[in-house]
């Protein structure tokens, strides 16, 4: 896969109204307009992170949200950034960096009481349809999912 190395250059002098920052992850900061960057790091994450800039995606409030953004910068970098830049999509590396959102919602949406799945009432907390029980989530998806048991409502 291209390093960013090579391909900052042009993206910089393309979107002039993006800020490339180099960093030491990967990431999008919708709030200042940064799209920060490993050098050595793959292209593609690169251009993810672009997609996710260009069609304007902010904070989120719900998990599902996360991963249709997820889904959707990947989906501009298959159809319009990869091609542009010359950069290989592959589509089986791409799944597999779905997957950890997929896995990472999961994780969160299971009842610590019974481990039925449950809904999403707020950024940081859910309620398990079966068990009545409710928990806690931290709001971080780069970090170890953990679940804080609270007390039932009955």
């Amino acid at each position: 896969m291209q390093s960013c190395d090579k391909l900052i250059s042009k993206l910089r002098a393309d979107f002039t109204e993006v800020e490339f920052e180099e960093a030491e992850r990967f990431g999008w900061r919708s709030k200042d307009g940064v799209v920060t960057y490993v050098a050595d790091g793959n292209g593609l994450l690169l251009l993810h992170e672009l997609a996710h800039a260009l069609l304007g995606h902010e904070d989120y409030t719900r998990d599902v949200e996360l991963v249709r953004m997820e889904a959707e910068a990947w989906g501009k970098v298959r159809e319009v950034l990869a091609p542009k830049y010359g950069v290989n999509y592959d589509e089986e590396w791409v799944e597999k960096q779905l997957d950890t959102y997929r896995e990472w919602i999961d994780k969160r949406s299971r009842c610590p009481k019974c481990d039925y799945t449950g809904w999403q009432m707020d950024v940081g907390g859910y309620r398990c349809p079966l068990c009545l029980g409710e928990w806690g989530v931290g709001p971080d998806q780069m970090k170890q999912v953990y679940r804080k048991k609270n007390k039932h409502p009955r």
